[in-house]
């Protein structure tokens, strides 16, 4: 069966039809059936009016009761049912959003307002679910009641009821015309809300830095200015979603002149009783209730509009049909690869070919492009040219999730608030043990109370630096991936249990091409060879012969021994 696009509406109906089909039954069971209360409490007053028996009107009033209770359990299934769809709705579309966004490019990403990704995937979802549960809700309390109203006021009296349906036309038509409008000014407060979200981080992020240059009051100014923007926005935006509410109502409610006027004298001439008579009255207010409410409908499905075209490009599927097949011994070529760390550091032309069973240095001193060379190989750096594995564009490689190929230690480990086992394994079945073994890290987990399902923090104050540092090493080379990556992963640990960890990783990763990007001469000279950066200059080649070749290098090892 052909996998159904989550960028479509009608797919999140589709794959939860039985909980659609509950919400048609009792959807229409409900708003069907209110129109009779009406009319069955209008022949209930028709009998105390005419002085029935006693046994008549306790039959009318007990039918009566019943026939409510029914009609209000189909309504609390019927939304019971609406908000069940909604909350699977949220459930898929964030699980697909978030798995778009973890392989998506690195450009795209950067391209993004970093405030909108965040709405986006938090806001944007939660609306559109929320729109789609609204818009579902008034479909059927609104458009399906006044329907049923409406065919029992033609029932009840069919003149009167085209004379009074122009006003309640007129409401409806006001309500659509004002669709555009909703939607501009939705739209414009999205944006600005998705502005306001980044500008926040940002001043969050830099407060430290704007004091330090004596600006902080500026930039304070200027953000408060930009909440006021986002106020003027906003209260725009709710004007037009939910106070044109009474203007639809008095439009609608000018009809009530014609129904007192025209049902009045059928009571005065005998031919409705008083019961009849509020019955019709109660439901034409009703319908000019409704009516005045279409703007609801109107307003949540443009709110759900707005939101659904925001969100929808993070809903499309990757597709998985094609896996690229990493197998053989490894071999992984830069071709005529170019990236930049910054404007005033752009490395061009890097031409170089690793295989299996090789430990690389990257080496140069700060700001240099390490980081960002070894980031780049993972995937999540952008650069022209071509990094082939084993013939196949690493780019490509990680848009379709081959697994285990890449094991990635940055220079800043993100700890989870779980147990050291799921830390190291993130979730997936493997040695962990093995893991930690080999990174140095069993050494202090045999001290902790309860070994590798010790709770640790993700504020890392059970941690320290070495031991963070470690456990990064471990999570890269759990499962053995052929490519390990480790950003100077040594920091905060000792020289002794450096080489340790080193040795480790020649002795059982053989089959892995490892990269170590640090400084430490110990550590370089151990390696097969060192990619050495300067400003827009590289080049690789063993230990000895670099520091013999290059004078800068050999004055780095010459610092870092100081």
């Amino acid at each position: 069966m052909q996998q159904r696009k989550l960028d479509k509406i009608s797919t999140y109906f589709l794959n939860h039809i039985y909980i659609c089909i509950s919400i048609l039954i009792t959807g229409l069971t409900f708003n069907g059936l209110m129109s009779l209360v009406p009319i069955i409490q209008g022949k209930l007053v028709d009998a105390f009016f005419l002085r029935d028996s006693l046994e008549l009107i306790l039959k009318l009033s007990v039918t009566f009761i019943s026939f409510v209770i029914f009609v209000q359990i189909n309504r609390f299934f019927k939304r019971y049912f609406v908000r069940l769809l909604a909350n699977k709705i949220i459930i898929t579309m964030r699980s697909q959003s978030m798995k778009n966004l973890m392989n998506m490019d690195i450009n795209n990403i950067n391209a993004e307002n970093k405030g909108d990704i965040m709405n986006k995937n938090l806001g944007d979802i939660a609306d559109t679910a929320e729109g789609i549960r609204k818009v579902t809700t008034e479909i059927f309390d609104t458009i399906v009641l006044m329907l049923s109203y409406s065919i029992s006021m033609l029932i009840m009296d069919l003149k009167t009821t085209i004379i009074v349906f122009i006003f309640i036309a007129l409401a409806i038509f006001s309500s659509s015309i004002l669709k555009k409008i909703i939607y501009k000014a939705t739209l414009d407060y999205k944006k600005e809300f998705g502005n306001n979200k980044l500008k926040t981080l940002t001043m969050i992020k830099n407060e430290l830095y704007y004091r330090s240059l004596g600006a902080s009051e500026n930039y304070q100014n200027n953000y408060e200015n930009n909440l006021n923007n986002l106020r003027k926005k906003s209260i725009k935006a709710m004007v037009f979603q939910g106070s044109m509410e009474p203007i639809y109502n008095i439009i609608a409610m000018i009809g009530v002149i014609f129904v007192i006027y025209l049902t009045g004298q059928k009571v005065i001439n005998g031919v409705w009783q008083i019961g009849t008579f509020s019955a019709y009255l109660t439901t034409f207010i009703l319908v000019a209730n409704k009516a005045s409410k279409t703007g609801k409908v109107f307003n949540a499905y443009q709110k759900a509009k707005v939101s659904w075209e925001r969100c929808k490009p993070f809903l499309k599927q990757i597709d998985m049909k094609e896996k690229y097949n990493i197998s053989g011994n490894l071999k992984l070529e830069l071709n005529n690869v170019n990236f930049g760390f910054n404007d005033n550091c752009i490395l061009k032309n890097l031409n170089y070919c690793f295989e299996e069973g090789e430990i690389i240095g990257i080496s140069g001193k700060v700001h240099m492009g390490k980081s960002t060379f070894a980031s780049l190989l993972t995937g999540l750096y952008d650069y022209t040219g071509n990094i082939y594995v084993n013939g196949v564009e690493l780019k490509n490689i990680q848009k379709n999730e081959t697994e285990n190929l890449i094991g990635y230690a940055p220079s800043n480990i993100d700890i989870f608030n779980s147990s050291i086992k799921e830390n190291i394994s993130l979730g997936k079945n493997g040695d962990y043990v093995q893991a930690a073994i080999d990174s140095q890290l069993s050494v202090d987990i045999e001290n902790f109370p309860q070994k590798y399902n010790q709770i640790i923090s993700h504020s890392t104050a059970n941690l320290s630096g070495g031991q963070q540092k470690r456990l990064a090493i471990a999570r890269a080379i759990f499962n053995y991936p052929k490519i390990i990556i480790l950003d100077d992963p040594f920091n905060s640990i000792d020289s002794l249990m450096a080489k340790k960890i080193f040795k480790n990783l020649k002795t059982n990763y053989k089959n892995c091409l490892i990269f170590i990007v640090c400084n430490q001469k110990d550590i370089l000279e151990l390696t097969d060879k060192v990619i050495y950066f300067e400003k827009n200059k590289h080049c690789l080649e063993n230990y000895k012969l670099l520091i013999n070749k290059c004078n800068s290098f050999k004055l780095l090892m010459q610092g870092v021994n100081e």
